[in-house]
């Protein structure tokens, strides 16, 4: 009887243990992570033109028009467990075919108050090219307003500012608590 009681004491010490591991773990996330390599879509939407093709992964990437927006990534802050966020960590691949080229990547949030964006920020993508023609990655963060509603919209995008069409693939980030 003895050993009966010794076992089950054991092993429910051993759930606590455990159960208290989990949720100090879950308290330790203070990220959420999106990407989209343009081989699936979910999340992202408006998705102009793939191409497959020289993709800088994969087989497929996203070809932004002149003076056009790339596939974007819309969701609503209610959507978000770990919701608020202070800043958000950006990152993507584009391909400009001249030196001339000129983007932004995007970070906007919509209110549902009025038609222009809460917030509105972007990265200038030329800053990042190493050589026309190929593949270069553009990275950044941008800090958030503190004041997101749950019902606000973020939108992760990039804007081709320029008449030739670009390439982009790789577009992530992460919302950082």
């Amino acid at each position: 009887m003895q050993k009966a009681q010794l076992t089950l004491a054991l092993l429910l010490s051993f759930c606590l243990l455990l159960m208290q591991s989990s949720c100090s773990s879950k308290r330790e996330n203070k990220t959420l992570a999106f990407s989209n390599d343009f081989e699936n879509d979910f999340g992202w939407h408006d998705s102009p033109l793939l191409t497959k093709g020289e993709a800088h992964s994969g087989q497929y990437y996203n070809t932004v028009p002149g003076n056009g927006y790339s596939t974007t990534f819309k969701k609503n802050f209610s959507d978000f467990e770990l919701a608020p966020f202070q800043k958000i960590k950006l990152s993507t691949w584009v391909r400009f075919p001249v030196l001339d080229s000129r983007a932004t990547l995007v970070v906007s949030i919509d209110s549902t108050e009025g038609k222009t964006p809460f917030f509105w920020q972007s990265i200038a993508v030329e800053d990042f090219i190493e050589a026309k023609d190929s593949w270069f990655k553009v990275e950044g963060e941008i800090d958030l307003p503190k004041n997101i509603k749950p019902n606000y919209t973020l939108l992760v995008y990039i804007m081709n500012t320029c008449k030739k069409s670009i390439w982009v693939d790789d577009l992530s980030f992460e919302l950082i608590k």
